[in-house]
C-alpha cells in the first residue's frame, strides 16, 4: 500500500485520474517485486517415491483406532513430506501395533499421537501377554 505522502506527491503531477490511477499501480507493482519472495518453512511436497498415492486410505484403513482423522492425515502428511520415514517401516509397525500388548489390551494411541510421537520407531512388545484362568477350587487345594 502507497502511503499518503507518496499518494499527495503523485496528485500533485496533475495527471487527471487514469493517469494517477496507472501511476499507483506501476509504483505499487515496483515495491511488491521488490519485496523477497515468501519462504515456506514447510517441507518439499513432493512425495517420496515408495510412498503410495493413496497413503491417507491405506493408513487409515490399517490403524486401528479412528479417531480425529483430520488431526492424524495432517501428521500423517508431516511423516510423508518430511522424506525421513520409508512407506514400509511406517506400515510395518503399524501392523506391529496392532497386535502389541497396549492395543491387545484395549489401550489405543490416536493415530495423531502415535504420528506425532513417532511411535513407529518403537520397540513393541509383540507377544501377548498370556492369560492364565482363574483356578477351579479343586485345583487351588
Amino acid at each position: 500500500m502507497l502511503s499518503e505522502k507518496t499518494l499527495s506527491k503523485i496528485r500533485g503531477l496533475g495527471l487527471g485520474v487514469h493517469g494517477y490511477l496507472s501511476v499507483c499501480a506501476i509504483v505499487q507493482e515496483a515495491i511488491d517485486e521488490s519485496r523477497p519472495a515468501k519462504q515456506t518453512t514447510c517441507f518439499a511436497l513432493i512425495l517420496p517415491g515408495d510412498w503410495p498415492a493413496d497413503y491417507r486410505e491405506l493408513f487409515w484403513e490399517k490403524y486401528p483406532n479412528k479417531k480425529s482423522k483430520k488431526e492424524a492425515m495432517k501428521a500423517l502428511d508431516k511423516v510423508a513430506y518430511s522424506g525421513r520415514t520409508r512407506w514400509t517401516d511406517l506400515i510395518g509397525a503399524v501392523k506391529r501395533y496392532i497386535v502389541s500388548r497396549d492395543v491387545q489390551r484395549g489401550f489405543v494411541k490416536h493415530p495423531a499421537t502415535w504420528l506425532n510421537a513417532e511411535c513407529w520407531k518403537d520397540q513393541e512388545q509383540t507377544t501377548p501377554w498370556l492369560v492364565e484362568r482363574p483356578k477351579s477350587f479343586i485345583d487351588a487345594v
